[in-house]
């Protein structure tokens, strides 16, 4: 995607959905490190999804939760399933249950030199 289309999508994004909380997902190369207070990327890609924070830190899009429902379960399901099967079902049924916000994420990369 090119920044041009980038920043049209986002434009539009911003004004179909206007009630829509903006969440930045940030690379790990962006973050300098401990000792900088605001960290500076190019924002890379933009899209409306819904997201899921387990309040210990880890936010989910439910996009990359329903790719991975078996790792989902294993995460954060009982562990009572060893089944791949019913793993995946019992992923997918956490993953139904829990109360997904949707936001406008926008991705920042590093930025270009």
């Amino acid at each position: 995607m090119t920044t041009k289309d980038v920043r049209e999508k986002l434009v539009h994004l911003l004004t179909t959905n206007p009630e829509l909380p903006i969440m930045a997902v940030v690379s790990f190369d962006v973050v300098g490190g401990d000792e900088f207070a605001y960290w500076y990327g190019n924002v890379i890609a933009v899209d409306v999804e819904d997201v899921w924070n387990d309040g210990a830190g880890r936010t989910w899009t439910r996009t990359e939760a329903e790719d991975e429902p078996s790792y989902f379960y294993e995460f954060y399901g009982d562990g009572k399933i060893t089944d791949d099967k019913e793993m995946e079902q019992a992923g997918m049924d956490l993953i139904e249950g829990l109360p997904w916000k949707k936001v406008i994420l926008v991705y920042v990369d590093t930025m270009d030199d």
